[in-house]
Formats: structure tokens, C-alpha cells, sequence
């Protein structure tokens, strides 16, 4: 993913500096400009006539009935290392030192976590904290920063529910209300792109809340999906819809998210925290964020690194997909030509050399052909993310079900 960063603390006259596109300490590019003289606008109380009104949120309407539960007492999904701090993010803080500093900060985001509970209350009201309070220009914040509530149905599939709008720090919203009092089985997707600090979950007085009866989605050997924003879920319209999230409600297995945007560069370190996960497979998506080098010249050591504890595990492999500028943008056309040959010829090396128990997924089934799946041209819409799925889900399925 990559993002403008412009920041002034005020509007003061002065010359400042607009950093443009990449990630702090590695931005694309920069540019001067000059405010010349400060602007004073006065504007009357335009507000005045409008009366405060709860029409979206019934939080207020019964907030005084209802208990707080911390949601890490009950069962939490999506992390390399169980027992690890802090609790929501996904490269815990004893990996800090050892980690790249990008990858690390990427790394405290939340996304692909999920917290799994049940209740038989009528009301679900969650109360959170971001860490960051992060905004992108090209994806809402309800799946920056928000959460998703999903309930398990009777015939066993997870169903959308509602959201936890991100409206502050903290946010109270109520995800689900007016139900009949009857025990469910719940599952909440958390921030993409943001870290999750403290999750509270109310419900009303007198009735429970409680750790999950029913193992779903199921644990034990999860899928571990490494890349780039893609994987990391850059720019779905709400947790529950990033591509590791809809393949664990939908495969009922769970899944371990470790996308870092702009950052999958095949960091062998990475590759050493997958393989302190006993995986049903590991998925490598890195290919819109390594470099031809890159391919060339880290991939093998970085499959070692798996294969080495995990010798029987299946690897997926994916090429870059097609972008909707290809093929009219010479230069992008180009660039992913070249790294599409560079993976291929590593993986048919590999395969020569021994490596078995693998899969390879082509450019040409990853994205529809009217280029209408992302946001800005790279980052998968839902849209994108549900072909992304639909091409995943066969090969996974014939993995899980073995």
C-alpha cells in the first residue's frame, strides 16, 4: 500500500514540505511549498439551528443496563504466538529487535485477528481503542480502523451482522440490537489497519457472555497468508471483507494474516515466524512488493526457512496480478512481466531441485478482465477480494479437506 503523507502542525506563513506516496523514511518523492499569509475565516454558528440527534447509534439509549466484558478473556484467532503482547497485534514486542523496523510497525496492526465468543444477550454493544488513529485517502476507515460482528447460523455458516463504526477514542456502537435472548455463537473481525489497543464488549444486565462452545472456525493448523497489501487487506470496505477473514469464515479454518503494505520483500525473519506455525498451508503473496532481485535471490532461502521445520507442508505461490493499467501502461506492464518470469523460473527451479507439495497460481485468474476489483488501480476492492477468493478457494479446499 502506499499513501501521501502531509502533516503541518498549522497554517502559519511559512515554507513547508509535502512528502508523496511510500511510508515514512521511504517516500516516493517531496515537494516545497510556501504559505504566504495566513487566512482568517469567520463563520457564525451555523450549527445552531441543529439540534444533537441519536439516529444511528442506540448505545445512549440503554448504556446505563448494560456490563463490560474484556474481550481477550474469551478466544482469540489470528496470532503466530498465543500468549504474546500485545494481544492484538500480529508480530508480537520479543520479535521487535530482530524484526525490520517497517515490517514491525506493520506488523502492530490488528488485521486478520478475530475474537470468537457467545451470548444470549439481545444486545451486543462494543466499546475499542486504536492505537494509531490511521486515515487513507483510498480506503473508509470503517475498515481501517472498524470492526465487524458476525453470527454463526443454524446451518453452521458465519453471517454478517453488523459493524463497529470507528467514531473516536474510545468508539462505543452497537453491532447488534432488539434480538430475541437466546444464545448465539460470535465472531468479531478487528482493525486492518490499525491496532486494536483494548476491545470491550457490553451486553445487558442479567443475561452471559462466555467463551465459544461450538470450534469454528477450526484451530489447530491454520493458513498462513504472507505478502504484501494485498494480503494484508488494503482497501476492503470493512474487516470481515479482507481476503484472510472471508477465507476463514468460509474454509472454517482459521488464518493467520502477515500482509505488510509495501513490505513484503521476503524478510527471512518473516519466514521464521511462519514456521513456528504447524500450518495446514503457507500462502506467498509478496510478489507485487519484491523486487526481480528479490525473487531471484531470496525466495529459495526463504521457502528453506519453511521447509526446513515443515517439510510436508503445501506452499502456494502467486503471481503478480494483472492491474487494470496493464496493458496500456508500458512501464507497469513491464515491471510485473518481469517479475512474473522471475517467479516462475525460481518455482520451476525449485520443483527441479525437489520441492514438492506445492501449487502456483497465475496472473490471468487472480483479477475479472474490466479491471473494476480495485480501489486505485492496485488494491482490491470487495469485489477484487471475492475473485481473489473464488481463485484461492479450490486449491485450499483440496489442501484442508485432504
Amino acid at each position: 500500500m502506499q499513501q501521501s503523507a502531509l502533516k503541518l502542525i498549522d497554517f502559519d506563513p511559512g515554507t513547508y514540505t509535502a512528502h508523496l506516496g511510500g511510508y515514512p523514511g521511504n517516500y516516493r518523492s517531496e515537494t516545497a511549498f510556501k504559505i504566504n499569509k495566513k487566512l482568517i475565516r469567520k463563520v457564525n454558528d451555523i450549527l445552531a439551528p441543529v439540534q444533537p440527534v441519536n439516529t444511528i447509534n442506540p448505545y445512549l439509549e440503554h448504556k446505563q443496563k448494560l456490563t463490560w466484558h474484556d474481550a481477550s478473556q474469551f478466544e482469540i484467532l489470528g496470532r503466530v504466538y498465543p500468549d504474546s503482547l500485545p494481544v492484538y497485534a500480529r508480530i508480537p514486542a520479543f520479535r521487535k529487535d530482530v524484526t525490520r523496523y517497517e515490517v514491525y510497525e506493520l506488523g502492530q496492526h490488528s488485521a486478520g485477528i478475530s475474537i470468537r465468543f457467545r451470548s444470549d444477550s439481545p444486545d451486543i454493544i462494543l466499546k475499542w481503542n486504536t492505537v494509531f488513529n490511521n486515515h487513507m485517502t483510498h480506503m473508509a476507515d470503517l475498515g481501517t480502523r472498524g470492526l465487524d460482528l458476525y453470527v454463526l447460523t443454524y446451518d453452521g455458516r458465519w453471517r454478517y451482522l453488523g459493524p463497529g463504526r470507528p467514531m473516536g477514542n474510545p468508539t462505543y456502537w452497537t453491532a447488534a440490537a432488539n434480538m430475541e435472548p437466546k444464545m448465539r455463537e460470535y465472531m468479531i473481525h478487528l482493525s486492518l489497519y490499525d491496532q486494536v489497543d483494548r476491545l470491550e464488549i457490553g451486553i445487558d444486565d442479567g443475561y452471559v457472555i462466555e467463551k465459544p462452545v461450538i470450534k469454528s472456525p477450526r484451530r489447530g493448523k491454520p493458513v498462513v497468508i504472507y505478502g504484501t497489501s494485498l494480503a494484508h487487506g488494503a482497501t476492503a470496505s470493512r474487516p470481515g471483507m479482507a481476503a484472510s477473514n472471508i477465507l476463514q469464515r468460509e474454509l472454517d479454518c482459521e488464518f493467520i494474516n502477515l500482509g505488510f503494505s509495501a513490505n513484503g520483500k521476503l524478510d527471512y525473519e518473516i519466514a521464521e515466524m511462519m514456521a513456528e506455525v504447524d500450518a495446514a498451508a503457507y500462502i506467498m503473496d509478496n510478489i507485487p512488493n519484491s523486487s526481480v532481485d528479490q525473487i531471484n535471490n531470496k525466495t529459495e532461502r526463504f521457502v528453506k526457512i519453511l521447509r526446513d521445520r515443515h517439510p510436508d507442508t503445501p506452499i502456494i505461490f502467486i503471481e503478480d496480478p494483472k492491474f487494470p493499467a496493464i496493458p496500456l501502461n508500458r512501464q507497469i506492464t513491464e515491471e510485473v512481466r518481469r517479475k512474473n518470469e522471475a517467479i516462475r523460473n525460481v518455482y520451476r527451479r525449485m520443483v527441479e531441485n525437489g520441492l514438492d507439495n506445492t501449487y502456483y497460481v497465475e496472473q490471468i485468474d487472480l483479477q475479472p478482465e474490466d479491471g473494476d476489483a480495485t480501489s486505485d488501480e492496485y488494491h482490491y476492492t470487495d469485489i477484487g477480494f471475492r475473485k481473489y477468493c473464488d481463485t484461492l478457494l479450490p486449491i485450499l479446499k483440496k489442501i484442508i479437506n485432504k
